[in-house]
């Protein structure tokens, strides 16, 4: 009976233990996915504000069509960042070198199970 016991808690340890493993790894593999997201969504702004800068360069839009248009922009921009999921210092400095490159942040499998 005692050995039967024994057994079915190194078992429940070990289902615990795997357990915790791979919900970390899926959480870190979801939080990526999010900050991908969010970092496209943001280069695409950055794209229609310069789009739109070249627009009234060219006198296709009027002052108040460019603050308005840019206002628009701003608000977009902020619910974005607002929206971002929560990070270390390491990976916000990670994904902010590679956003000045103009590309997201990409993780290597020792970073995700670290």
């Amino acid at each position: 009976m005692q050995v039967i016991v024994n057994v079915l808690g190194a078992l429940g340890g070990f289902l615990i233990l795997y357990t915790t493993t791979f919900s970390d790894y899926k959480s870190k593999i979801e939080v990526a996915a999010k900050h991908d997201t969010i970092a496209t969504d943001l280069n695409l702004i950055f794209k229609r504000i310069r789009n739109t800068e070249a627009n009234y360069a060219d006198g296709l839009l009027s002052n108040e069509q460019l603050c308005d248009a840019l206002y628009r922009l701003a608000e977009e921009y902020n619910s974005k960042c607002v929206n971002a999921p929560l990070t270390t210092d390491g990976d916000f400095q990670k994904a902010r070198d590679n956003f000045k490159n103009g590309f997201t942040a990409t993780y290597t499998e020792q970073e995700l199970n670290s």
